[in-house]
C-alpha cells in the first residue's frame, strides 16, 4: 500500500518535492519562495481527485506544474484517456517560470491531459463560460490581490458543477479570506465546506488541534468547498455583510 506520505505516484513530482528545484527550457529554478503547494494540499488534491473520480477539472496558476501534476497524473491513474480534460491557467508560464510547468508535464508524459492557457483568468474564464464548459473540480492558486480572487470565484461558480469541489490555495492570505468569508456569508446555500483534516499527511493528536485552531482563526492553508446549491442567486437576495 502507498504511503501516505509519499508521492511515488508521480516521480517528476516526488523529485520536485525532495529537489525544491525544477529545470525551465533556460535555467534551473528554486521554490525559495514557496511557489509550490504545500504536500498536504497536493495531497488533499489527490485523495479528492481519487474519490470524485472528476472528468474535467479547472486550475488557476500552474508555475511549476506541481498541482498539475498530481491532477493529470490521477486522471491517467482513473483510466481517462488524455484529452486535454485538464486548463491549467497562467499568464506567466513561458516568462517568469521559463515553461516549468509545460515541461515538468512532458518529462511525466502527461501533456496531452492539460490543456495549458497562457492568459489571464480574467480573460480566459469568461471564454470557457462562453464555451459552455464545466468541471467537477477547480483549484483556485493564481493572484492573491482580492479583486482578481474574487473573479476567480464569479466565474468558478458559474463554471462548477453540482456537487464540483472548488478549492482555495493558501486561503489564509488576507486577501483571499475576504473571499472567503464572502462565500460564506452569502452563498451558504450555494456551497458546502468540507472539513479538510482527513485528507492530511499527518493526522497525529496533536495536528488536529493545529488544524482546528488553525481553521477557527482563519488561518489554515487550503478551504474546500462543496457544491450543493444553485449556482444564481435572486436578483433581490440579501446581502450580507462579510
Amino acid at each position: 500500500m502507498q504511503e501516505r506520505n509519499e508521492f511515488q505516484f508521480c516521480p517528476q513530482l516526488q523529485q520536485l518535492l525532495e529537489t525544491q528545484k525544477v529545470t525551465g527550457e533556460t535555467r534551473e529554478l528554486s521554490n525559495h519562495l514557496g511557489i509550490v503547494s504545500t504536500k498536504n494540499n497536493l495531497w488533499a488534491l489527490r485523495v479528492l481527485l481519487l474519490e470524485l473520480k472528476p472528468q474535467n477539472t479547472l486550475e488557476i496558476g500552474l508555475a511549476f506544474g506541481a498541482s498539475s501534476l498530481v491532477i493529470a497524473s490521477t486522471h491517467q491513474d482513473l483510466k481517462h484517456l488524455p484529452s486535454y480534460q485538464h486548463i491549467a491557467i497562467d499568464p506567466y508560464q513561458s516568462t517568469t517560470w521559463d515553461n516549468a510547468g509545460k515541461i515538468m508535464l512532458e518529462k511525466a508524459g502527461l501533456q496531452e491531459y492539460v490543456d495549458i492557457r497562457e492568459d489571464f483568468s480574467c480573460s480566459v474564464l469568461p471564454q470557457l463560460l462562453i464555451d459552455n464548459k464545466t468541471f467537477d473540480l477547480i483549484y483556485i492558486d493564481g493572484s492573491h490581490i482580492f479583486e482578481n480572487v474574487f473573479i476567480d470565484f464569479y466565474y468558478s461558480n458559474l463554471l462548477l458543477s453540482k456537487q464540483g469541489l472548488l478549492l482555495f490555495d493558501d486561503s489564509y492570505d488576507p486577501h483571499i479570506q475576504k473571499v472567503i468569508n464572502f462565500i460564506d456569508k452569502n452563498f451558504s446555500q450555494t456551497y458546502e465546506k468540507i472539513n479538510s483534516f482527513y485528507l492530511r499527511l499527518n493526522q497525529s493528536g496533536f495536528e488536529k488541534v493545529k488544524h482546528t485552531l488553525a481553521v477557527k482563526l482563519k488561518k489554515n492553508q487550503l478551504t474546500i468547498y462543496r457544491k450543493i446549491g444553485e449556482t444564481e442567486r435572486a436578483w433581490d437576495s440579501k446581502f450580507k455583510d462579510f
